[in-house]
């Protein structure tokens, strides 16, 4: 049985809730979670890798992961804790691109505001191999 923990918080209630919209490919319910000025950072040097501005591009990340992964990726979120500004989430990403499965753990740091993310910053334990599994040689960054 895998250990799962929430926070009693409204922050952590929100990132729970970004959590479940993304399991079941609720784009609204995702732009939903964050701020109209929000920023997404997603690090790297790879496709993926640049600041997301707004809910919709933020929601175009999600997309492109989904595509990129033909639907396989996923990610277990195992700890969500949370106070009146950040919440913090540990997870457990995996998906299949071009041939390969990777399972990974990622950290993010949120900072909320009136019930909304404002400022999502990604850190990937495995960054390089992150950067090599996103690699587009054909769309190089």
């Amino acid at each position: 049985m895998t250990e799962k923990f929430v926070a009693d918080h409204p922050n952590a209630r929100l990132i729970e809730r970004l959590y479940q919209a993304r399991a079941a490919s609720d784009w609204d319910g995702i732009a939903a979670c964050f701020a109209d000025d929000a920023l997404w950072q997603y690090p790297g040097h790879n496709v993926m890798a640049r600041d997301y501005r707004g809910p919709q591009d933020i929601v175009s990340f999600f997309k492109k992961v989904k595509e990129l992964t033909d639907e396989s990726f996923g990610v277990n979120p195992r700890y969500i804790l949370a106070n009146d500004e950040v919440a913090m989430a540990y997870e457990l990403p995996a998906g299949h691109r071009r041939g390969v499965t990777m399972h990974w753990d990622s950290l993010h740091l949120y900072h909320c505001e009136n019930g909304k993310i404002v400022h999502a910053k990604i850190f990937q334990r495995v960054q390089y191999q992150l950067d090599a599994y996103w690699w587009d040689v054909k769309n190089p960054i």
